[in-house]
């Protein structure tokens, strides 16, 4: 082991901060943003009235989206975040088409002071494998 540790210092060294890198990236920025999947997702709209904000853009909204979701743009969050404001105290699952763009939206949203915000897991992309109904 001492000896490919040697012999590969700088593969090591690369290997650790590179992990390092990414624990402190995306461990960070994922804390406190709790994950749903579609199916708690489609329980917490029928049974907590939960409000489904999409974060993508209009063009793909309008392709396909999930039943009675906001559109609330990424690139727009920040100036159109008052009008989910009196869904404040509902919980709030943030989509987009995969779970990335999301979980930036649920960070935003938290800093502004929305408390039940989570992201669903997969995205859109989930929503349409499990075959849920979709609007267009």
């Amino acid at each position: 082991m001492g000896e490919f540790l040697s012999n590969n210092i700088w593969l090591v060294l690369v290997l650790l901060f590179g992990g390092t890198y990414l624990w402190m990236r995306y461990g960070f920025y994922l804390r406190g943003i709790r994950q749903v999947n579609v199916r708690t997702a489609s329980r917490m709209v029928e049974d907590e009235q939960a409000l489904i904000v999409d974060v993508r853009e209009k063009h793909e909204y309008a392709t396909a989206h999930i039943p009675e979701s906001r559109n609330l743009p990424m690139s727009r969050i920040r100036n159109q975040m008052k009008t989910i404001e009196k869904y404040r105290d509902r919980p709030l699952v943030v989509s987009c088409r995969s779970g990335s763009r999301s979980r930036r939206a649920c960070l935003l949203l938290k800093k502004h002071g929305f408390s039940q915000v989570y992201n669903l897991k997969g995205g859109f992309s989930a929503w349409s494998r499990v075959n849920r109904p979709e609007g267009g």
